[in-house]
């Protein structure tokens, strides 16, 4: 996608919001000046069977008990539950099992990377001070999110228009790179400016170049499959910016006397699948001593193959995928000591 068809595709999504608030349609994701985007408090999706509470999250079963701590799952889609209702999320069913002991508190947000998840979990405990255990969740994909600022120029199909932030390396110390003050009253105006194009430029791995274009293109012709994550594989200081991030996390989570964990999250197919990524990022947990637990073979049969009725048409967990996921993550809660 060169950076002409990213602002062509900018305007119509921008226009169909102005649309949307013409005909008084709440919009599901609104805009964020230090995430991106966000969910929007007590709004029900305009077409999807999604409802968010008046935190900002998406609802789940628990009705929160002031006496009770949080439990909070951080992560993208593959935690809000896309392609399924509210009542059919796993965050839901974990929920379910733990009402007794825990609010369980889901800050999944579609589209995030896990520098947004992080800084979304980080303001949502500052501002509540009531956390007891943090899930943070990964799935496979998330590393390419981690050094991206501009969703369309990873995902062409994705509708996320706002520029998000992201963290960088620079002189041995990880530090946040915010996107530039938007001094314009319209968004397009903001994303055709000079000081958002060479900011782009600089910070977005993903960002159209000549060259980049041509490679896609040819390698389409020739029916060549292209995926980013093998090239980062490669490109090792780029995937241990994510590394980095569980390590803020583990820091935040220590400082707050919070008992952290990560959770890899089994993904069978799609588009940034990429299982060498995970497992070398899951190696590396070791030298940080955290509580990790990636339950994958639980989603193969015994000849190895995914088994596709826990999956959506999307790639999320559907009912059955979201039950059986929220069982096995409760287990290992349990064996744990943790709830």
């Amino acid at each position: 996608m060169s950076y002409k068809n990213f602002l062509i595709k900018a305007k119509e999504n921008l226009n169909q919001i102005k649309i949307f608030d013409n005909q008084r349609k709440p919009q599901y994701y609104i805009y964020d000046e230090k995430l991106g985007w966000k969910l929007n408090k007590n709004c029900r999706h305009n077409s999807l069977p999604y409802t968010i509470d008046s935190e900002g999250n998406r609802k789940t079963n628990t009705t929160k008990n002031k006496k009770l701590m949080n439990l909070l799952v951080v992560g993208d889609s593959m935690v809000h539950g896309d392609e399924v209702s509210d009542q059919n999320t796993w965050p839901y069913f974990l929920s379910k099992k733990i009402k007794k002991k825990f609010n369980l508190i889901n800050l999944g947000v579609s589209g995030y990377g896990n520098d947004q998840s992080f800084l979304h979990f980080k303001n949502y405990h500052e501002n509540k001070k009531n956390t007891k255990i943090a899930i943070f969740c990964f799935s496979s994909g998330n590393e390419l999110r981690n050094i991206n600022v501009q969703r369309s120029f990873l995902n062409k199909s994705g509708d996320f228009i706002y520029l998000k932030p992201l963290f960088i390396f620079k002189k041995k110390k990880i530090i946040l790179i915010k996107p530039p003050k938007n001094e314009y009253k319209n968004y397009f105006d903001y994303l055709n400016s000079n000081i958002v194009k060479k900011h782009l430029k600089k910070y977005d791995f993903f960002y159209p170049s000549t060259l980049k274009n041509f490679i896609l293109y040819f390698l389409q012709k020739l029916n060549l499959g292209f995926n980013y994550n093998n090239l980062l594989f490669f490109k090792k200081k780029k995937l241990n910016l994510t590394f980095e991030i569980f390590k803020l996390f583990k820091t935040f989570c220590q400082k707050q006397k919070i008992e952290p964990i990560i959770l890899f999250l089994p993904k069978v197919k799609g588009q940034f699948k990429n299982d060498k990524n995970l497992i070398y990022l899951k190696a590396k947990l070791k030298d940080l001593n955290i509580m990790n637990y990636y339950p994958k073979e639980n989603f193969y049969d015994s000849n190895n193959r995914p088994i596709n009725n826990y999956y959506c048409k999307k790639n999320h967990y559907s009912a059955s995928g979201g039950k059986l996921l929220a069982n096995l993550v409760f287990k290992y809660l349990k064996k744990n000591k943790v709830v």
